[in-house]
């Protein structure tokens, strides 16, 4: 059999006109299994997911109870007391701190007293707010009973605003 240029051309054009349309087709082929598995893919995923996230959240919440927990650490003991038998504002709420301090040579219990809640430095504040809200005024505890950081924050508001808002002003 004898073949032709034009014939040879025809022939290679041909060839290269079926592996285009093969390649297409498998291309098509793949998209279509992967679109008939979409659903079940993503209801894998979204369950993939929702456990990833849950994952997280317990992680993160397990790093920040650790740091937490070693911020805490320092403190021994804490209590407030009440002075005075006047006006919420009007009273003081003098507080007394241990806790362990290096002095230059050893880490020792030290305690400190501060004049009000709103002196307090921070880490003694949330020290109080979470490992021992039971030690919280009374009064302090009225402008937001069950939450004590709503009431601390209540407090710390008002002193600075020079006036209580709420029931507990009545």
């Amino acid at each position: 059999m004898t073949t032709t240029t034009t014939d040879r051309r025809a022939l290679a054009l041909t060839v290269a006109n079926l592996t285009n349309d093969l390649i297409q087709a498998q291309d098509d082929l793949a998209l279509h299994e992967r679109l008939t598995g979409a659903r079940a893919k993503v209801r894998q995923l979204q369950s993939d997911l929702a456990q990833a996230k849950t994952r997280l959240d317990a992680a993160q919440e397990q790093e920040r109870q650790s740091a937490r927990d070693a911020a805490f650490a320092v403190f021994s003991d804490i209590h407030v007391r009440k002075e005075g038998d006047d006006h919420l504002l009007r009273l003081a709420f003098p507080v007394t701190v241990t806790r362990k301090q290096f002095d230059g040579y050893q880490t020792a219990d030290t305690t400190q007293t501060f004049p009000g809640i709103q002196s307090l430095p921070s880490d003694a504040l949330m020290y109080l707010v979470e490992k021992h809200p039971d030690r919280i005024p009374a009064e302090i505890m009225a402008l937001a009973p069950g939450d004590p950081y709503e009431a601390i924050n209540e407090y710390l508001i008002s002193l600075r605003r020079g006036y209580l808002r709420g029931p507990v002003a009545a």
